[in-house]
């Protein structure tokens, strides 16, 4: 941004006039601009944008002293124009002291409603949006364009008014629209690529977490297969060796050690429903003993 060396020192980056009819608008292009950074490799100040607004700001008895204090203070004018703007003996005033302090190179214009006035038609009068200080200072003022914006569901520097945004950056920073805009979109893409690379690294171990999980509660359940394979096997050994004309209860165990846990519950099941084997009558596995049938 092109900086005047003369006195006294610029502290705000631009200075918003406009008509207090027009607040709503007022309010979302200063929070906008103060929340810009610019992008790295955009040779301007890398710092927030310093915005002046008179509502907000002023201080100080006198409002002449005030203004003017203030508006030797910035770089730029914005002036927010419309058909109040140009009824407003404020904003003209405005207009007027920062031509005869910062010169009328350094004030943009930014077209919120109404129409230019070189494009009024006869009878549309009270339609012309540049105030009267204005076009004396400028032939025809080059306006960003924000007809039809919406405070409540319009956003200043996205959608449809991305372009005059852009206008409205460079202006201010004192470069070309395309230079900010290329530049802007880069640190955006780079920004994307960013999320989604984080974004696909917690999918990744949160997925990675999940199969563990699974795993894990796999294995413990066939160590619990296992466990209780060796355990009807032991049964079986014991009711083989202990009554060996048992030889088909023995056989029966042993194939059951050989089946899965899920085989031994349905084998329950059915035992108890039948009755026909007292050792099946509980949840758990026949235990060792001499005499296993009643």
């Amino acid at each position: 941004m092109p900086l005047d060396t003369g006195m006294p020192e610029i502290i705000n980056d631009a200075f918003i006039s406009y008509s207090r009819k027009d607040r709503a608008f007022a309010v979302a292009i200063g929070k906008a601009l103060q929340s810009y950074r610019p992008p790295r490799d955009l040779k301007v100040p890398q710092r927030h944008l310093v915005v002046f607004r008179d509502e907000s700001d002023f201080t100080g008895v006198e409002y002449h002293e005030a203004l003017t204090k203030h508006l030797a203070r910035s770089a730029k004018l914005v002036v927010l124009c419309s058909p109040n703007a140009r009824q407003s003996e404020f904003v003209n005033d405005e207009i007027r002291q920062f031509v005869g302090l910062r010169g009328a190179a350094n004030i943009i214009a930014v077209l919120i409603a109404g129409v230019p006035n070189n494009e009024a038609q006869p009878g549309q009068e009270q339609d012309k949006a540049f105030p009267e200080a204005l076009v004396q200072t400028m032939e025809m003022p080059l306006a960003s364009d924000y007809l039809r914006f919406d405070p409540r569901r319009d956003k200043v520097n996205k959608g449809g008014f991305a372009g005059s945004w852009y206008k409205l950056l460079a202006d201010i920073y004192g470069v070309s629209r395309s230079e900010v805009e290329q530049r802007d979109k880069k640190r955006e893409s780079r920004r994307r690529r960013i999320t989604a690379g984080v974004t696909g690294s917690v999918i990744l171990a949160l997925s990675s977490a999940l199969v563990f999980a699974l795993t894990s509660r796999h294995q413990a359940v066939e160590r619990g297969e296992i466990a209780l394979a060796r355990q009807l096997a032991a049964q079986s050994e014991v009711l083989r060796v202990a009554n060996p004309h048992l030889l088909d209860r023995s056989a029966l165990l042993a194939v059951e050690a050989h089946a899965a846990p899920r085989a031994w519950r349905s084998t329950v099941r059915c035992a108890r429903l039948s009755g026909c084997c007292p050792i099946y009558r509980s949840n758990t596995p026949p235990t060792s003993r001499s005499n296993p049938l009643p």
